[in-house]
């Protein structure tokens, strides 16, 4: 299950603002034969227009676009 952890503001090199939103999705790892005795927690980032974004390291990011890739970065306390 998906949960919203996070929404935080980065803005790209023309000073345009982005708002993104981070997800974190909890995956047992276990199985029928082994009970899940650790799980995976896979992040997730969206823009406000739901374009998916890339973490590169805390408070830099890629925003997926149709045209290309856009760089952000983010001096959030909220930004991973």
């Amino acid at each position: 299950m998906k949960r919203h952890v996070s929404t935080f503001t980065a803005w790209d090199g023309k000073a345009r603002r982005y708002t993104i939103h981070h997800y974190v999705e909890r995956r047992d790892l276990g199985s029928k034969i082994n009970p899940p005795t650790t799980t995976d927690n896979s992040h997730a980032f969206k823009t406000s227009d739901g374009r998916e974004v890339r973490r590169i390291a805390k408070g830099s990011y890629i925003i997926v676009d149709s045209l290309g890739e856009v760089p952000v970065h983010s001096d959030s306390p909220d930004a991973f």
